[in-house]
């Protein structure tokens, strides 16, 4: 779709230490310990631009964020959009300038190739954009009261096993689907 927002990298630590990390010069540090999820643009960002921080990759989504509170690590470096939306779920988590992030990305919605779904789609987003309903919408989705952590912890173990489960229906020519279990 047409882009909804403008976005980029910005870090998020614990609101404590929040002052220590403005800058990709106050995390590019050995003593610094970075913390990022894997494979995605904040692994790649990361290592662009803080090679000298020290980084662990955590390969769980759900408690990446629990690793800053629990002093496992400093801080992390990721969507400004995700941060808002860390430090409403975790309140000594503070996003750092998010208004200011590090880059520019822009947000839009993933749409199937379809040309007329397409212009319907922006036609709407550019209506919601211009009257401030997308921006309600977004507040809205920010400060809902989620506390959905258990389903999102048993997606999130269901997704690591992924890749084994379908091994092992490779290897014993199973089904890739099993519509009577589902």
């Amino acid at each position: 779709s047409m882009p909804t927002m403008r976005d980029g990298k910005t870090p998020i630590a614990r609101c404590d230490d929040a002052r220590k990390y403005q800058t990709l010069a106050d995390i590019d540090r050995p003593e610094v310990r970075l913390i990022v999820n894997p494979g995605g643009t904040n692994e790649r960002f990361a290592r662009a631009h803080a090679p000298h921080a020290t980084l662990a990759v955590w390969p769980d989504n759900l408690t990446i964020f629990d690793r800053i509170l629990a002093g496992e690590a400093d801080v992390m470096i990721t969507d400004a959009i995700e941060a808002r939306l860390q430090q409403r779920l975790h309140p000594r988590l503070c996003a750092i300038h998010p208004d200011a992030p590090f880059d520019f990305s822009e947000k839009a919605f993933l749409l199937p190739r379809d040309v007329a779904f397409k212009a319907y789609v922006d036609q709407w987003l550019h209506q919601a954009v211009e009257t401030g309903l997308y921006a309600r919408l977004n507040e809205q989705w920010l400060a809902y009261p989620w506390g959905i952590e258990s389903l999102r912890a048993l997606i999130d173990a269901r997704l690591m096993l992924a890749r084994d489960v379908a091994q092992y229906k490779w290897n014993h020519h199973l089904p890739i689907e099993d519509a009577p279990r589902e």
